[in-house]
């Protein structure tokens, strides 16, 4: 496995550029769009350098998006509990199945109940947060993100470790948490609560993978729940 020090060098310096320079939400092709740290005005506080534990909720409904060349060529949407199927390169994808099998990290698997935020740095911008070492993601060591969260307290948050540093199935850049922070009007203001989405996506041939050999060449899925804090 790569170095950890090398590999969070990298998150730092790919999330950064993704979060500085994202696309519209609905062209959104990295982090989250929208953010803006504007010189001399903080972020919100949900942490700040000595941490604070935040609960986790994830939606019922999840919305799968087939994608090519960034563009959605087929969408659906399931409850997340049932799941449901849909299709890739003319072939039929079980959505629990493709969860369970194990080397895939869903959306709701990014994530633990509880996770950790940390803002290191006196403007509260840089932001640290813990996730579930599961699937793919169980080889990073070190069992943290990170994101942005901006002058308007909105936040975004890394996913995509890579394919090639995570086994076939890792979470590609494309993969990203975004919301909306809320909280108390102190200096700084303290966030209370978030709303946002986790958004994960895939290669054509990681959903494929095992059914049909070349298929889903060019084709990315994307899997988007909706996800909410509260600081505890």
């Amino acid at each position: 496995m790569r170095n950890n020090r090398l590999y969070v060098g990298l998150l730092a310096v790919l999330s950064l550029t993704l979060l500085l320079g994202a696309a519209p939400d609905d062209e959104q092709q990295g982090c989250g769009g929208g953010l803006d740290n504007r010189p001399g005005e903080k972020g919100i506080d949900v942490g700040g350098p000595g941490g604070a534990d935040w609960e986790m909720t994830y939606g019922d409904q999840v919305q799968v998006r087939v994608l090519k060349g960034g563009v959605a060529v087929a969408t659906k949407n399931f409850a997340w509990a049932t799941g449901g199927k849909f299709d890739v390169d003319g072939e039929t994808v079980d959505l629990r199945k493709f969860c369970d099998r194990g080397d895939i990290a869903c959306p709701e698997e990014v994530f633990p109940k509880k996770v950790r935020m940390t803002q290191p740095g006196a403007n509260l911008h840089l932001l640290y947060v813990t996730f579930n070492p599961t699937g793919p993601l169980k080889d990073i060591k070190e069992a943290t993100l990170l994101g942005n969260v901006d002058s308007d307290f909105d936040f975004s948050i890394f996913l995509g470790v890579g394919a090639a540093g995570a086994g076939s199935c890792g979470l590609l850049s494309t993969s990203y948490a975004t919301g909306k922070i809320t909280g108390t009007p102190a200096v700084p203001p303290k966030g209370t609560n978030f709303g946002g989405k986790i958004v994960t996506t895939y290669t054509g041939g990681c959903a494929l993978l095992g059914t049909a050999a070349g298929a889903g060449a060019g084709l990315q899925v994307e899997l988007t729940i909706p996800i909410s804090g509260v600081r505890l």
